[in-house]
């Protein structure tokens, strides 16, 4: 059976193949949801040729083309794309309905004109790819009923292409069946009329044979061999050909329509009868197991295959013999005769066999087994929401692609692991509940069952014992003595053959019939962990028996006891259904209170009720829970736990951990209530899978697990045990391919801006550009070819120039700088795998932002030229307004201190004045301010205006501050008189206030001054 990894898979749906889909149609981004055909390009990227347009996927994003033939430039002919195919040099043949076919440049990402006679001038029914091991040498080769256009490359990324008329230059006058290529790269044309080599080199074209009607050919072992339509097999030598065979029946030949290679055989179709020519001993015999009833000629890449209406399918890879599958028969009314048969080979080796009348079909290597798989039953949701399968395609990952009539495309995904199942049940319906696993001296395997008993097994998995009387072993403990302890539920507790039962009269019983765990401490102390009756001490007897002492039985959910482990110090920790209990086994013996529990009633975990524990090598402690995931814990500290919490949400196949498993010193397994979980112990990331295509299989049994001494980890299921093999979970040197899917200036994509900016090709094939300083926004977008979307690919960048160090890993695949200064940088990208492991090496792309054209070189020397006649002229300037203003200032100067020392005496005169005023009236508790001004003989803004200008006060403020300045003074000088009398005679009626305002002023209350503490 397989794992499948189910990180991230988006619109998920389980068929019973194992296969999982996910869907994508216009919604997504798909131009139409007629998908006809698919390509993965040598890149990666995917081309999906729908009813509506040509769509490129990274499989982030789609982008896509649509005809547009009015503007007379190279590009879609038409929007309904039936077929794919790229060449040696990276240039994507596009075949569209009315025999239309476009070019799409994958390195400059670009359609271009192939023909030389206008994009949308000729028309080709077939296209032949015609490799050669040199490169340069390579043609493609189109044709219709009336031309041929055979389009070879010439230096850079230029197409050169040459035409023959049928009819002449030595043109046979008939339609081209085929056109092939021999070890000489000398082309080999077969028509309607005849047989001619086309030398290239020379542009020539020899006529070989005429007047016979060529059907098919097959170069083998350097030999080029036709067949024609009358049944008659030649093989060519130099410009000519001789006759080797014959297809025949009862003496008379037949003619042939169809032909197959099948390894060291030539498969001919004719009349219904399929003839095997061999091609070492030449000899033409009749393979009636392959009879077919007018079929149809399929092929696709080495993969041949002929179906009939009966819904026979004979399928040849070109390397082995042919094999016949039966389908389901598509005739009948309504059902189109002639329907579009599409096929796929799976990496391991199963065959995807898509009709656009009959469904999707999954067929092993042999054709043996078959079973369509795009509808399950009336009950369960359907694979495929549509019957009408017009394609198959598996990409490089190994995951199949299948488009559908009106129902957009569906990606397959595979599975990447590889497991085995010991005593798994034939019967789908049937189960066999692996509950316990447990390694014994012998070197045998002791294997508890819920309901069929007891099975010992060898390391290979056979079965070497089985006893039925004995069920629901749910744990199992070899003792330091050699005696096995075995634990059931509802069954008590077997120690080697004696049996002990729970005894509600008697207190040195068991304390429960149901046994889930079992402990030997380091003191040879064995410790049974019971549901229901909490934890119990076994104590050897005289007489060889065993009493139990309880503990843990204070509450329901602390007796119910499911795992047990010992950390390096001593402690024992148990999970139970109240939490994590941590104890002293020696203090606890002493005194049964003598624990501490951790739990989410007391705020301590997140959760009460735990399956599964483990210790990893670095002393963590590792949790596993009911419904919350699972949990690291730093046990290094008594006081407190740190806690780090792993869940669905960080990659956890389920939050219900039922078992866990640690492999030396890297991985830690967990098991779930549905899938299967590696967390790396260095990293902390998490890769979870689906070990089968039965829900059962995929759950698996509380702390039945164990790894053997090769390496090998067994898991207990509800559908026996899973064996994983080490070579399968080795992790896989880093080689994620991470590639610039676009490149956003200012918003817009790179490819709008042809001619604007210079790089070495397109986007995807380009590691440097050149920008204006004005396309300095730039969003880089990165895709790493994860099509099902759930490898949960992490990067990390640093723009060199820019950033001073590299960011935060992320998930995002677009990182934006905004507003960059004109100059040269270097985008350095790593990537992190679905392992977690980062990649040893970063890819780099340059960008250069131009300065602008002010400051080109001959802008600077024209700068620096005015500069210098402006820094003169200014110099000048300068001085001779500098000796003018000198001039200026010393007569300010002169006038300035003329008027201020008038000034200043009359100022002077009027402080004097007002002084003199308020000293006259200090005890005036009711002195205004208008009767002040009208003494001054001013108007009362006048008077505000000159005591503000003058003293920087207002009028009320220099009154109250020289109140309180004759009142410091009377303080310190005036020893006979009180704060009160002091306030009086400054004019303050109410000495409290007076008070108020006094500290206010010098921050001293009055009687403090009067004492001599000033603020000094």
């Amino acid at each position: 059976m397989s794992v499948l990894c189910i990180i991230g898979l988006t619109s998920v749906v389980e068929a019973s193949t194992g296969f999982q889909t996910r869907h994508l149609t216009t919604v997504d981004g798909l131009p139409g949801n007629t998908v006809r055909t698919v390509w993965q390009d040598s890149q990666g990227f995917l081309w999906i040729g729908t009813s509506n347009g040509l769509s490129c996927y990274d499989g982030h994003t789609f982008t896509n083309y649509r005809s547009n033939p009015a503007s007379g430039a190279p590009g879609l002919p038409v929007n309904a794309v039936t077929d794919l195919y790229e060449d040696d040099h990276q240039y994507l043949w596009v075949k569209c309905s009315g025999q239309y076919f476009g070019c799409f440049d994958l390195v400059n990402e670009r359609f271009v004109d192939y023909s030389a006679h206008g994009p949308y001038v000729d028309r080709y029914s077939s296209i032949s790819l015609l490799s050669d091991n040199d490169a340069a040498q390579s043609r493609v080769a189109l044709w219709s009923d009336s031309v041929l256009l055979v389009v070879g490359y010439a230096d850079g990324r230029s197409l050169v292409s040459h035409q023959y008329a049928i009819g002449r230059g030595g043109m046979p006058d008939g339609r081209i069946s085929f056109v092939a290529r021999d070890t000489a790269s000398s082309l080999w044309i077969g028509t309607s009329a005849g047989l001619v080599r086309l030398d290239c080199l020379h542009d020539t074209v020899v006529p070989v044979m005429s007047a016979v009607d060529m059907r098919d050919c097959r170069l083998w072992h350097d030999r080029l061999f036709v067949v024609s339509t009358s049944g008659a097999i030649y093989e060519t030598v130099g410009d000519s050909v001789r006759v080797v065979a014959q297809v025949q029946h009862s003496g008379r030949p037949l003619s042939v329509k169809y032909a197959m290679s099948a390894g060291d055989h030539w498969l001919l179709y004719s009349r219904g009868l399929v003839f095997d020519y061999d091609m070492n001993t030449g000899a033409v015999q009749p393979r009636p197991e392959f009879s077919m009833r007018q079929p149809r000629r399929y092929s696709s890449g080495s993969d041949v295959w002929m179906c009939d209406m009966d819904g026979k399918l004979l399928l040849s890879d070109g390397t082995h013999d042919a094999v016949m599958l039966s389908l389901a028969p598509w005739v009948g009314p309504g059902v189109d005769p002639s329907p579009h048969v599409s096929l796929s080979r799976l990496p391991d080796g199963r065959i995807l066999i898509g009709s656009s009348t009959i469904g999707l079909y999954c067929a092993d290597a042999s054709g043996q087994n078959i079973e369509r798989i795009d509808r399950t039953n009336s009950s369960a949701q359907p694979l495929l929401p549509s019957a009408q399968v017009l394609c198959c395609y598996t990409d490089r990952q190994g995951h199949a692609w299948v488009g559908c009539n009106r129902a957009g495309l569906h990606l397959l995904a595979l599975p990447r692991v590889q497991g085995d199942y010991w005593l798994s049940p034939q019967q789908e319906d049937e189960l066999c509940q692996v509950r316990s696993i447990r390694p014994l001296p012998d070197g045998t395997i002791a294997v508890g069952t819920r309901d069929d008993g007891m099975y010992s097994l060898s390391h290979q998995g056979q079965v070497l014992s089985h006893q039925q009387s004995w069920p629901d072993v749910y744990c199992q403990l070899s003792a330091a003595d050699g005696t096995l302890w075995q634990g059931t539920r509802g069954n008590g507790l077997r120690v080697g053959t004696t049996t002990y039962w729970n005894n509600k009269n008697d207190a040195s019983s068991l304390p429960s019939n149901h046994i889930y765990s079992l402990l030997q401490d380091r003191n040879q102390r064995i410790w049974v962990g019971t549901f229901g009756g909490g934890l119990a001490l076994a104590l050897p007897q005289a007489d060889g028996t065993m009493q139990f002492v309880s503990f843990l039985n204070d509450s329901y959910g602390l007796s119910r006891v499911r795992c047990m482990v010992q950390d390096s110090v001593g402690y024992i920790w148990a999970a139970t259904n109240d939490g994590l209990v941590r104890f002293w086994p020696d203090s606890l013996i002493q005194q049964p209170a003598a624990y501490t529990l951790y739990s989410a009633t007391r705020g301590t975990l997140p959760v009460n009720e735990i399956y599964s524990l483990a210790l990893d090598y670095l002393g963590h402690l590792w949790v596993g829970t009911v419904g919350a995931g699972l949990l690291c814990l730093d046990i290094s500290s008594s006081q407190s736990l740190s806690c780090r919490s792993f869940t669905t949400a960080q990659g956890l196949a389920n939050n219900s951990v039922t078992q866990l498993l640690v492999e030396a010193d890297r991985y830690l397994w967990a098991g779930t209530e549905y899938g299967l979980s590696r967390i790396d112990l260095q990293q902390y990331t998490v890769s979870s899978y689906f070990c089968s295509d039965q829900m059962s299989a995929n759950c698996f049994s509380e702390n039945a697990c164990m790894q053997l001494t090769d390496g090998r980890m067994l898991f207990g299921t509800d559908r026996g045990i899973l064996v994983l093999p080490t070579q399968h979970r080795r992790v896989p040197d880093v080689s994620q391919r991470t590639v610039l899917s676009d490149l956003l200036v200012n918003g817009t994509s790179l490819r709008q801006f042809r001619g604007e900016v210079h790089s070495e090709a397109g986007i995807s094939h380009s590691q440097s550009f050149t920008l204006s300083h004005q396309q300095n926004n730039l969003e880089f977008q990165f895709t790493e070819f994860d099509y099902t979307g759930r490898a949960r690919i992490q990067y990390r960048y640093w723009l060199e120039g820019y950033d001073a160090d590299w960011s935060e890993a992320t998930s995002s695949h677009t990182v934006q700088y905004k507003h960059l200064s004109p100059g040269r940088y270097k985008l350095h990208v790593q990537v992190c795998n679905g392992e977690g492991l980062w990649s040893t090496e970063n890819v780099v792309y340059t960008v250069r932002i131009c300065l602008p054209w002010w400051f080109s070189w001959w802008m600077i020397i024209i700068y620096l030229v005015v500069a210098a006649a402006v820094t003169w002229l200014v110099v000048a300037a300068v001085r001779k307004i500098h000796r003018l203003e000198e001039h200026i200032r010393v007569e300010k100067q002169m006038a300035e201190f003329k008027r201020k020392f008038f000034s200043d005496m009359r100022e002077q005169k009027f402080i004097d004045s007002l002084n003199q005023i308020i000293e006259q009236q200090m005890s005036n508790a009711d002195l205004s301010i208008d009767e002040i001004a009208q003494e001054m003989n001013m108007s009362r803004s006048q008077f505000y205006n000159k005591v503000r200008n003058l003293t920087g006060y207002k009028p009320n403020e220099y009154l109250r501050t020289m109140r309180l300045q004759r009142a410091a003074e009377m303080l310190l000088n005036q020893d006979n008189l009180n704060v009160s009398e002091i306030s009086f005679a400054v004019g303050y009626n109410d000495s409290l206030y007076f008070s108020k305002c006094f500290k206010k002023q010098f921050g001293l209350s009055p009687t403090q001054y009067k004492n001599g503490k000033t603020e000094d």
